[in-house]
């Protein structure tokens, strides 16, 4: 009786032993068998920039001033197409067309005219005494002019003609020699003046009245997209057969020595410190959110970094909308762009970007199994910002982790970027050792 009871006690013993020993394998072989077997899933969460945008068609809306040519002839260009430009700068030349060599010779022949008669008339102011003189340097001419009849030359004929006149003692007195003499400088001087205005607009330059961005690219929208009245830039107007005509713009629409003629365009000036662009938006619902004087970014197509504008206008017309925004910066980037599809961003937020499977629900707190640094699963709470597909983009917390819901409110620890997250759905729970 008393062998009996003591192997029995030997036998729990030995069972109680073993299920010890089991658990105890149990807990440190279980990482070790989740590896070997590939039960144990994880996975790292990824940072990225939640953008929420709208995609729509721009028109780009400049003050853009068309300069003509005040005459006809060949144009030269002296600024650089795109080039930014101060007040006061050459930017064109026409050299005119016509003939300027028998206009130089002719002045030359009155300047010489005039310097003969003013030297001239000196000679009569201190002969004037002496008749006797009058009367030899009369003589004189009238001899000049008979031995040019004879050589037949009649070169400066009427020059010693005029001559002559002042020497005619008949009629000779002060007061109608200054008349005669002071009439005829006069009226050379007079036809002096003209001749030279007339070979100084033979090459007239072209200067800017304000700084600005010169441009020699005409597409014929200067006088259509106007900044101004933007409450008339309405979707229905926008998506019109004169606004969305094809734009072709020629690049070598203004060339260097072409001829222009009086009144065409020779250049554009464009106001680069206020500028605008209309975008069409498909679906007025998608705006709800957005007000006047708020400040958004835009991608333009073809441009890696994002334009930030004011709204200062929102045109709804039944389910459509446009959206005008305002510019102070980098229009030389878009100086020549008429018309371009563009994202308008309504926010962007860092967020981390999760497995959908990894969720789980802890007494209705959404969360995650996280593997920290002992290897022990726990139990991490998130805060969905949106879902993408089999992703779920959520909240992000500042450099502690910390996630504040509102701006007095407590914070909540959440997971970091460097967490691993478990994916396994069963055979893992809170506390489990890991690892």
């Amino acid at each position: 009786m008393s062998y009996t009871r003591t192997q029995r006690k030997r036998r729990r013993k030995k069972i109680v032993s073993f299920i010890i020993l089991f658990l105890i394998l149990y807990l440190f072989l279980k990482p070790i068998l989740n590896i070997i077997t590939g039960g144990l899933k994880t996975t790292l969460p990824n940072r990225e920039l939640l953008v929420e945008s709208i995609s729509g068609e721009a028109f780009f809306i400049r003050s853009e001033k068309i300069v003509e040519s005040a005459t006809e002839g060949l144009l030269k260009k002296t600024a650089k197409e795109g080039s930014r430009v101060g007040a006061g700068t050459e930017v064109v030349s026409i050299r005119s067309l016509k003939e300027s060599s028998s206009l130089e010779r002719e002045l030359i022949e009155i300047d010489r005219a005039i310097s003969s008669l003013e030297e001239s008339e000196a000679e009569v102011n201190t002969l004037e005494s002496n008749k006797e003189n009058l009367q030899e340097l009369r003589r004189e001419k009238i001899e000049e002019i008979q031995s040019k009849i004879k050589n037949e030359d009649y070169k400066d004929m009427n020059l010693i003609k005029e001559e002559l006149s002042l020497y005619d003692v008949e009629k000779y007195n002060k007061e109608s020699s200054d008349y005669i003499s002071s009439t005829s400088i006069e009226n050379l001087k007079d036809r002096r003046e003209k001749i030279a205005q007339e070979i100084n607009t033979q090459n007239v330059k072209y200067h800017t009245q304000n700084g600005g961005i010169v441009s020699y690219l005409l597409d014929g929208y200067e006088t259509v997209y106007l900044p101004f009245e933007f409450e008339k830039y309405s979707y229905e107007k926008l998506d019109s057969k004169d606004y969305l005509k094809e734009i072709e713009v020629n690049e070598n629409q203004i060339q260097e020595d072409m001829e222009v003629s009086m009144g065409e365009p020779i250049y554009k000036l464009l106001d680069e410190f206020e500028w605008y662009i209309a975008i069409k938006i498909d679906d007025a619902e998608n705006i709800k959110d957005l007000d006047i004087n708020q400040n958004v970014k835009i991608k333009i197509n073809d441009e890696d970094s994002n334009l930030k504008g004011n709204i200062i206008k929102i045109n709804e017309n039944d389910d459509k909308a446009v959206v005008v925004l305002k510019f102070d910066t980098q229009m030389y980037k878009f100086y020549n762009k008429r018309v371009s599809e563009v994202e308008l961003i309504k926010s962007e937020e860092d967020v981390l970007k999760i497995p959908k499977k990894s969720i789980r629900d802890k007494d209705g707190q959404e969360g995650v199994y996280v593997k920290n640094k002992g290897g022990i699963v726990e139990f991490k709470p998130i805060f969905q910002v949106k879902q993408v597909g089999e992703y779920v983009y959520i909240k992000t917390g500042d450099e502690n982790s910390t996630v504040y819901l509102e701006k007095d409110s407590e914070g909540i620890k959440t997971i970091s970027i460097f967490d691993e997250l478990v994916l396994n759905k069963t055979g893992i729970k809170e506390g489990d050792i890991v690892n």
